[in-house]
């Protein structure tokens, strides 16, 4: 075993061990380091991949509004029209 293979080896291991720690960043770099020697073995790979998602997780994407737009109604329209209101008697006038 070549030094360089003992130093992949060695890259990955502790890259495992620093995602045990729940250290996801350290971890993700090691983890690159140690693919830039060699190919990351199975173990590697997968804690490469979850760390790196942990590391940079996903940006939140917002809708920008549009002026003029309708804004999107969230209940269910009445169905029945209420009743027209009765009339009221007037009182004779004396």
């Amino acid at each position: 075993m070549t030094a360089s293979a003992r130093y992949h080896f060695a890259l990955m291991r502790f890259g495992d061990d620093l995602f045990t720690r729940q250290d996801f960043c350290s971890a993700y770099e090691v983890y690159l380091e140690a693919s830039a020697i060699g190919a990351l073995d199975s173990t590697a790979s997968s804690n490469s991949a979850q760390a790196q998602i942990q590391c940079f997780p996903a940006t939140p994407t917002f809708t920008v509004p549009t002026i003029g737009a309708e804004t999107p109604t969230t209940g269910a329209s009445p169905t029945d029209t209420p009743p027209a209101p009765a009339e009221t008697p007037t009182p004779p006038t004396p």
